[in-house]
């Protein structure tokens, strides 16, 4: 049974963000509100959070654990596996339990933001040879403030289970899609493709999709990120600035536990497995909130 005064029905969605094995965080994070009964009406994810996401959205957070993490580790030091044959497999691995449960009736919507390649140039660029070259310069030029080839080549893309979607989200293109959310330039040797496009990882244009379920509706929306300020994309200044109505998105963690008190949550000062707070409406990046709504 869910804590009183949490935010229930259709209020509430949980965002989770990128951050390759980091997100072992969310996933704990996951699972403990799920076993306080706490479950959302949609659920969005970037990048290495899309499976602990879907898991989670089906009613399953458990169901990964620390396995998760631990056989993709062991795939790749054991077998020296390229991170792009390490990703499949992972994907590949969870995605008859994904589509058992994500994709039943009643399930909560689930929205997997894409970056995809809008130029033919740049799908050259990205899906060839020199992909790791020019994403390691991509690196650079976001460091530097530099967005200038993000904005004339990429543009963010939202695959939606809900079936008034503009992109839909399928049992048929999950795998696919999952994939194509998870492929930064300078690591994964595998090109990525969303139905026939030239994609790259969410993170390019979509860290975590709170900002996205908070202009889908969802008046409470609770962003989780493994380090203060994963909430905006590797090109920020394209949106970090942005608001949607009084709200902000902001995130939040801690290596210390939370505690469910009244309205909100609170850290508690033992060691401990960490989880991000509540903030309110008026949530600023920065001040540890990690609730817009």
């Amino acid at each position: 049974m869910a804590q009183r005064g949490w935010p229930r029905g259709r209020r509430l969605a949980i965002a989770c963000s990128a951050g390759g094995y980091r997100t072992v965080f969310i996933q704990g994070v996951l699972a403990a509100l799920e076993d306080a009964g706490v479950r959302a009406a949609a659920y969005g994810a970037s990048s290495a959070s899309v499976t602990s996401a879907a898991l989670a959205a089906g009613g399953d957070a458990r169901a990964a654990s620390l396995a998760y993490a631990q056989e993709s580790l062991r795939q790749k030091e054991r077998f020296q596996r390229s991170m792009a044959e390490v990703n499949r497999a992972i994907i590949h691995d969870w995605l008859p339990r994904v589509r058992e449960l994500l994709f039943r009736e009643g399930s909560p919507r689930f929205l997997l933001p894409v970056s995809m390649v809008v130029s033919e140039k740049a799908a050259l660029q990205t899906q060839g040879r020199g992909a790791r070259r020019l994403g390691r310069r991509l690196l650079l030029a976001a460091g530097r403030g530099d967005d200038r080839w993000a904005k004339a080549n990429l543009e963010l893309r939202l695959y939606d289970t809900d079936a008034g979607a503009e992109y839909c989200l399928t049992a048929t293109n999950f795998a696919e899609i999952a994939y194509a959310s998870t492929r930064m330039l300078h690591a994964w040797d595998e090109p990525g493709w969303a139905e026939g496009q030239a994609a790259v990882d969410a993170s390019y244009t979509c860290v975590c999709p709170a900002r996205e379920l908070v202009e889908l509706g969802y008046p409470v929306v609770l962003a989780l990120a493994w380090c203060r300020g994963r909430s905006t994309p590797i090109f920020s200044a394209r949106r970090s600035s942005r608001n949607v109505g009084q709200a902000r998105a902001s995130t939040s963690c801690d290596p210390r536990p939370i505690r469910w008190n009244g309205g909100r949550f609170q850290r508690s000062e033992r060691g401990g497995a960490g989880a991000p707070l509540c903030g309110g409406r008026n949530a600023r990046p920065g001040m540890g909130g990690g609730v817009v709504g």
